[in-house]
């Protein structure tokens, strides 16, 4: 039985990385929902990625709290990370770089991972490209999360806005408003065009996922099988 959960996992974590006590670069409402997601998974022989590590913290905790999984790192800052976990390795990747980030896939993944979760740029357009590439490294099944999706509401973030009240646009044929334009800013962009892939499933030769659901800061897709 298996005696700490992830926070205190993380908690635990943050000296070997150098982490300022009391310190949540990961928020706990993050570290709250990771546990339900992984708790019935933690004795399973994942292949686990995280992209963007910054501190190495969360792969150390990662690498702790699944004893027998095999966890990938990508940074475009590998040096910054530090980690004691035998289970983990790091490797260089830049977001935006479709082809340097499917080369350290097909090297360090090769079988695909389970799990992959994406805490880097927290920007639109590099999100996106990273989407691309890593949903096809990921197995039919399993779990691809996006945190911080909400920087597209920051009015201060390199492509958010501060929101504002969605507006109808046009009439149909039968008089109706026709289009609702709200909030597509940045992150939130991404996110409502990947609700179009479970929406539309019907209508695409080959969905991508099979479900998706959403909470303040993270964003989990199920892939389809």
């Amino acid at each position: 039985m298996h005696e700490k959960n992830l926070h205190d996992t993380w908690v635990d974590a943050g000296p070997i990385c150098g982490a300022p006590d009391g310190e949540y670069s990961k928020p706990f409402s993050y570290l709250m929902y990771y546990e339900d997601e992984f708790k019935s998974l933690r004795d399973a022989p994942l292949t686990i990625v995280e992209i963007g590590v910054f501190r190495g913290q969360f792969l150390e905790t990662l690498g702790r709290y699944f004893p027998n999984a095999s966890i990938l790192g990508i940074d475009s800052q590998p040096e910054r990370a530090t980690f004691q976990g035998k289970n983990i390795a790091l490797a260089y990747g830049e977001q935006g770089d479709r082809e340097g980030l499917d080369a350290v896939f097909r090297t360090h993944v090769p079988q695909r991972a389970d799990i992959i979760i994406d805490d880097a740029s927290h920007v639109g357009e590099l999100t996106k490209s990273c989407y691309d590439v890593a949903i096809q490294w990921l197995k039919p099944g399993g779990r691809y999360y996006i945190e911080d999706w909400g920087t597209g509401y920051w009015q201060d973030w390199p492509d958010g806005a501060s929101i504002q009240a969605p507006m109808f646009e046009g009439k149909t044929p039968s008089g109706f408003a026709s289009r609702l334009i709200s909030h597509s800013a940045g992150m939130i962009g991404v996110i409502k065009e990947l609700v179009d892939h479970v929406g539309a499933a019907e209508s695409l030769d080959t969905p991508t996922i099979a479900s998706m659901s959403v909470i303040p800061g993270v964003v989990r897709l199920l892939k389809a099988g």
